[in-house]
């Protein structure tokens, strides 16, 4: 019997060879799926669990943009965020210190870097897409301002609405270093962190048609991010954390100003709402005249009648309704307020225009005042030899002259004044005259800014300041309202 020898070094080298592809074919495939899903390559979920969470507009409507760009010194992640989880989960990420997100027609929403290095494209329009620094609660750059959390960027109408999702006492810093000056005293710091975040609390659905809860404008609370926030501003809120003005067992409708002379405005003169709705909002003699040296705290304006007619006629709500010059100016008062409740301006045709509720008189003619604790006087203009305009209280002032005695609000001629120096013409020029004067800034109902500042620099503290501007309120922590 012949016996056959076997070698099986073939087979062992076919073996190795198929061993080899598989390894290859498999790193091939790692390697596509990390080329297509830049999250597995150092992105990771962040949870938002430690506190609140307030969603801010920064531009949306008119003012929503096709482009935006970030800062940060940490690198982005760019991700989506579910708000029952709370949880940021990346879909990209990028260690270049900054990014550009831009809109095109279609609704994709493009992240590049600065040179045009794509980062990621989000193709579901009116879905949103999210962007993050990297690293806990790092800080990133939006334009020219500075927030912490992330921000969220949602194709609608053509441009991006660009939200800026932030814990609760990270917005109330922001807000606190965007409305007063970090240099007051530290319980008028108090005082604007806690007023600031009673008003975020009430008014957390105020732009909840808009796709979030409060704006960075004057209409809610100015916020340009945390940017401004020094050591002060920062101990103020941690100090305060969590505490608010409630009233009933619900936060309080905290709005403020910046300043009001020595007395607050009413809720239901300032917008018309029932006293019963806001009995904390009424009118306060705060006991001293807050605006005496501050700025914006007393002022005046003088404009001639065709000027303001112009102005009232260029609004749009009032275009048309005066035939002539504003002839006469009347203001009525309410329940012994200071502030303008009823304006009425009248031509010399009959012809009137009226203005009910003070933050409406303060918006008719804003460009002349600064609040509605105002007064008006009217006078004539005259000139004098030298041909210079002399202001005068036309329904008082009176002259002896070549003619006899003449007021001046009845001058159809020139006349003759003799005077020290010899006798001199006054022209008559025809042309009324309005003086507006009046103290403090803003619409005057709840806590003054300025007011605030001068209580704490007596001595008072934020409780006690608090209690002064709203009466009959509470200050407590939010969470044992089981908000």
């Amino acid at each position: 019997m012949i016996m056959k020898k076997t070698n099986k070094r073939p087979d062992s080298k076919k073996t190795l060879v198929r061993i080899l592809c598989l390894a290859l074919a498999t790193l091939f495939v790692l390697v596509t799926i990390l080329t297509a899903w830049p999250s597995l390559v150092g992105a990771q979920a962040y949870s938002y669990t430690a506190d609140r969470l307030i969603r801010v507009g920064l531009n949306f409507g008119a003012s929503a943009v096709s482009s935006v760009a970030f800062t940060s010194q940490s690198g982005f992640d760019i991700g989506t965020f579910d708000s029952e989880s709370r949880v940021f989960t990346s879909v990209a990420s990028s260690d270049s210190t900054a990014l550009v997100a831009s809109c095109a027609e279609n609704g994709t929403i493009n992240i590049t870097t600065p040179e045009w290095a794509s980062v990621y494209s989000h193709t579901s329009a009116g879905s949103p897409v999210c962007v993050r620094a990297r690293g806990d609660n790092a800080e990133i750059g939006v334009g020219a301002n500075t927030y912490t959390g992330f921000v969220e960027l949602t194709f609608i109408g053509g441009a991006m609405r660009v939200v800026s999702v932030v814990y609760l006492e990270d917005y109330i810093r922001g807000v606190v270093a965007s409305e007063v000056y970090n240099s007051w005293p530290a319980e008028a710091l108090k005082s604007q962190a806690v007023v600031a975040r009673s008003f975020t609390l009430h008014n957390g659905t105020k732009h909840k048609s808009d796709g979030f809860d409060i704006c960075d404008k004057p209409h809610c609370q100015a916020y340009t991010g945390v940017g401004k926030c020094v050591e002060a501003i920062d101990a103020a809120v941690r100090d305060t954390r969590g505490v608010i003005v409630a009233y009933e067992g619900k936060p309080a409708l905290t709005t403020y100003h910046s300043s009001s002379g020595d007395t607050t405005e009413s809720a239901s003169s300032a917008w018309g709402s029932v006293p019963e709705a806001y009995p904390y909002l009424s009118s306060v003699n705060v006991g001293f005249n807050e605006t005496e040296n501050y700025v914006n705290g007393k002022w005046s304006y003088t404009v001639s009648a065709s000027e303001l007619t112009d102005y009232i006629n260029s609004k749009e709500d009032y275009a048309g309704i005066l035939k002539g010059d504003v002839q006469t100016i009347e203001c009525e008062r309410k329940d012994g307020s200071d502030y303008v409740y009823k304006l009425t301006v009248s031509d010399a045709f009959g012809n009137e225009i009226v203005v009910e509720k003070s933050t409406h008189v303060r918006n008719f003619i804003t460009k002349y005042c600064k609040s509605a604790c105002f007064t008006i006087s009217s006078h004539t203009t005259v000139k004098a030899a030298d041909q210079k305009d002399l202001i005068l209280d036309s329904g008082n002032m009176y002259v002896i002259s070549a003619q006899g005695e003449q007021n001046l609000s009845a001058m159809s001629t020139d006349i003759e004044v003799l005077t020290s120096s010899g006798l001199k013409t006054i022209p008559h020029t025809g042309e009324r005259v309005f003086t507006i004067a009046g103290e403090g800034y803003g619409h005057g109902v709840g806590l003054s800014q300025y007011g605030a500042m001068t209580l704490a620099e007596r001595g008072h503290d934020y409780t006690y300041i608090l209690g002064l501007y709203y009466p009959g309120t509470q200050i407590v922590d939010y969470a044992t309202l089981g908000l």
